[in-house]
């Protein structure tokens, strides 16, 4: 809907009728999509020809992202390769291309006349119009860190921390810089936007847990057994700090653990027909590494973690289980995405590592998809977990 100049609507939708469209984004003056299959499709165009150039620049590439404003236009393939197009005077286009060129890229972000990347190791780079210290300002505040997303508005430019942090530079309008890290100081944030001269964050919502019937856990999973009591994480179990890292060095020392989560969801679900009961946890994760060094102890995408336990006329609770990765690595080592019950993989020197571990008992089962153990056997950190029972049946069951 909207201004149909240069058919920037109707045009796009009549070139993705019939086809599978993954993702989609409105410039001022042009339309973006991607299909299924990698394919960019633009409509419309300024008369920097930042649409129709990136869709002739992008032919016969897989893509999986695209970034665009009023004046020029970006898009990254598979491969991790930016390609941009578009008014470059100040050379947000070349110049990022040319800081990219042999990395691998994993977002991208168009500004009014700068534009930001983002390595696989977390590290902003950026190129372009440099007032208020929009790119180099921002590149400064988060060297040293790792940052999970980049956003870039009209004059000024986000960045999102591993563990959940904005920061912010370029022109204050609006108090666009300063305002949102400060209101979103000390809260979990796991999106972030930005727009002309808008910006937005994404809170994490506290984790839903139903204690005597279900306990899930969000992600990243706090080890403290009063932040996450209906789990029924014993008390001796070691305190994770989110500061701290993961490394294959301290799993060997028995060190306490901890995780990098990007965004992730957890819910539960009780029903009751006739005989039957169920329960239902879930959690599902986006990304998540454990360790800041290569290679890390844990690297994983799109994790899906589904546990029913189902109880038919006061017999004995039935679990089925599915755990999913996108693409999994421990110790620098791929793992069956599907991993089988209990899958088991050691450390050089000591500690080890549990996929799809399963605890099951007479009333459901408990879940974890991913358990780091140290040298002495002692679990120190979880990522992902599912405690699913169904109590005993009574005449009030029924």
């Amino acid at each position: 809907m909207g201004y149909d100049g240069k058919k920037k609507v109707s045009g796009l939708l009549a070139q993705t009728a019939g086809k599978r469209i993954t993702t989609i984004l409105a410039s001022r003056d042009s339309s973006f999509a991607l299909t299924d299959g990698g394919q960019l499709i633009a409509a419309g165009d300024s008369p920097y020809e930042e649409a129709s150039g990136l869709a002739a620049k992008t032919a016969g590439k897989h893509i999986t992202a695209v970034a665009a404003t009023w004046n020029h236009g970006l898009a990254l393939t598979a491969d991790g390769e930016v390609i941009g197009t578009g008014f470059d005077s100040h050379k947000p286009i070349s110049g990022l291309i040319a800081q990219t060129a042999g990395k691998r890229i994993t977002a991208i972000a168009a500004g009014a006349c700068h534009s930001l990347a983002l390595t696989a190791d977390g590290q902003v780079v950026g190129a372009g119009l440099d007032g208020g210290k929009r790119v180099s300002g921002l590149i400064a505040q988060t060297a040293g860190k790792r940052i999970t997303a980049i956003a870039a508005g009209g004059q000024f430019s986000l960045a999102l921390t591993a563990d959940g942090q904005i920061i912010a530079a370029g022109e204050n309008r609006f108090g666009l810089v300063t305002e949102l890290p400060e209101k979103t100081r000390g809260k979990k944030v796991i999106a972030i936007a930005a727009g002309e001269e808008t910006a937005l964050a994404l809170i994490q919502p506290q984790p839903r847990m139903m204690t005597g019937r279900a306990a899930v856990a969000g992600l990243p999973q706090a080890s403290d057994v009063n932040e996450l009591g209906a789990s029924f994480i014993r008390p001796s179990f070691s305190p994770a700090s989110q500061h701290t890292t993961v490394t294959a060095d301290s799993l060997q020392k028995g060190e306490s653990q901890s995780v990098q989560v990007s965004t992730g969801d957890s819910s539960v679900t009780t029903t009751v027909s006739g005989g039957v009961r169920t329960v239902r946890g879930t959690v599902t994760a986006a990304s998540a590494q454990a360790g800041d060094h290569a290679p890390l102890v844990v690297d994983l995408t799109a994790m899906s973690l589904d546990v029913t336990v189902t109880s038919t006329d006061g017999e004995r609770p039935s679990p089925a289980v599915r755990l999913t990765f996108n693409e999994i690595t421990v110790g620098g080592r791929s793992q069956p995405t599907s991993p089988a019950p209990n899958t088991t993989i050691p450390f050089d020197g000591g500690g080890k590592a549990v996929l799809n571990r399963q605890q099951p008992s007479d009333t459901g089962i408990q879940v974890t998809a991913v358990t780091l153990f140290d040298n002495s056997g002692r679990e120190v950190a979880r990522l992902g977990h599912v405690d699913a029972y169904l109590p005993a049946d009574t005449p009030d069951h029924r």
